[in-house]
């Protein structure tokens, strides 16, 4: 493990405990850890140069959150999904996501419509790009949040989104370890583009079917995927 991905710059600045968080994100979401892997505490430390501490204490809240297994004498390890428990996840991501859409396309103003449909457009040129090189890196992660961000914004429910938002790293972590990177294709662009569409639109009950099938088709694919490995 002493060839770990340089650390990002989220992992550069702040409290220690908060950097050390960062890289361990980004190691579990855009490659350097893979399930089943030893979580290299050493390493990890001299990769930020800071010691050990902060990082057990940055594997203990990723460990709350399910992505590491962390057990006495033993080791930390980052955990192996189960196919089976995939199938669940993504039932209650689609499910909860889609209700935030829902109440996004029926609080929006017309302004924000327009900043969301400017702002989608450009994602989606951006995205194009991206799928006709094969890429599978963070930059689409990056893209994807920051167009469903604006979605979040616009339903005005901050204590439900905040709940719904914190699923969005689990569900980047699962689309990684079964394609092996970044998962988007023209399809998942299309879905994006019917979300859009009726947000922009005020069609409540329309962007909530497009986010259920959008995401739900993402976790049947994710499953499947998973299965054929196992």
């Amino acid at each position: 493990m002493s060839d770990l991905p340089q650390p990002p710059s989220a992992a550069l600045a702040g409290p220690l405990v908060s950097r050390c968080r960062a890289y361990l994100k980004h190691l579990l979401l855009d490659g350097g850890l893979d399930p089943g892997d030893l979580v290299p505490i050493q390493t990890i430390a001299a990769a930020l140069g800071v010691s050990r501490q902060p990082v057990m204490e940055a594997v203990r809240l990723l460990g709350a959150e399910e992505f590491i297994d962390v057990t006495a004498q033993v080791g930390c390890r980052v955990v192996m999904p189960v196919p089976g428990e995939l199938s669940d996840f993504f039932a209650l991501f689609a499910r909860a996501e889609a209700q935030i859409v829902a109440h996004a396309a029926e609080r929006r103003t017309a302004e924000e419509a327009l900043a969301l449909s400017n702002d989608a457009a450009a994602i989606d040129a951006r995205s194009v790009q991206l799928i006709e090189t094969h890429y599978r890196g963070p930059e689409y992660r990056g893209l994807n949040r920051r167009l469903h961000e604006q979605v979040h914004a616009m339903a005005r429910t901050p204590v439900a989104s905040g709940i719904v938002m914190g699923l969005w790293d689990r569900s980047d972590f699962y689309m990684r370890v079964a394609f092996g990177g970044v998962y988007f294709t023209r399809a998942v662009v299309a879905g994006h583009r019917a979300i859009v569409a009726a947000v922009v639109e005020g069609r409540p009950r329309a962007a909530e079917d497009a986010t259920l099938e959008h995401l739900r088709a993402a976790g049947a694919l994710a499953v499947a995927q998973l299965q054929r490995q196992a």
